[in-house]
């Protein structure tokens, strides 16, 4: 179970969080897309990559 405290920020602040946000999201997204591209291939070394034995 997590228990957290919410703290509301505002103004520039608040601004250049959501920034990095987007930005971290974006670059999540980016390699998730990548992930799809190995034919279903881990590559986190948890499976074998094309043309690798297993």
């Amino acid at each position: 179970m997590f228990h957290g405290e919410v703290q509301t920020i505002t103004g520039p602040e608040a601004d250049r969080i959501r920034a990095e946000l987007a930005d971290v999201i974006r670059d999540l997204l980016l390699w998730a897309a990548g992930q799809d591209h190995g034919g279903g291939a881990a590559r986190d070394g948890g499976a074998a990559e094309e043309g690798e034995a297993a």
